[in-house]
């Protein structure tokens, strides 16, 4: 969207004290010309959330992003050890489009998500879970960018 001039600013999640660095957005800056408008870090809290009439034992897979599953491994293991845990392709390695599909009761009930809170409200999920960081100190940084001067 940046690259076709939809939009002015674009952001991107660089690194994350749990996860490591964020290889598909250090990826997509490298295939576009970007200037760096700001540097930032946001504390991050991951949450479950299932379908609005979905009950949290009806649950047998989570669908999020890679990043996610790195900085929520060791409670994941400890406290949901018998859910699958996958990373999908094209749209719905975005949690925000895996809440998006459930809140409208396009995925099976069986399905939940790892993200921000803000999510659920959003798509009206309910919670099952929250804070399931492997620390609390977890902050990603992202850089602002605009599109290079030509």
């Amino acid at each position: 969207a940046l690259s076709d001039q939809a939009i002015d600013l674009g952001q991107f999640a660089i690194h994350n004290t749990l996860g490591g660095k964020v290889a598909e957005s250090v990826q997509a800056m490298c295939r576009y010309r970007v200037d760096v408008v700001a540097r930032y870090a946001i504390k991050v809290s991951h949450a479950l959330m299932i379908a609005p009439d979905a009950d949290l034992a009806e649950v047998d897979t989570v669908i999020t992003h890679p990043q996610v599953l790195l900085q929520c491994q060791a409670t994941l293991r400890k406290r949901y050890g018998h859910l699958k845990l996958e990373v999908c392709n094209g749209d719905l390695v975005d949690p925000a489009r895996v809440a998006e599909l459930m809140g409208q009761a396009q995925l099976p009930k069986n399905i939940a998500t790892i993200s921000s809170k803000s999510l659920s409200e959003l798509h009206g999920l309910k919670i099952a879970d929250c804070d399931l960081q492997d620390a609390d100190e977890n902050f990603t940084t992202f850089l602002l960018v605009k599109r290079a001067a030509e």
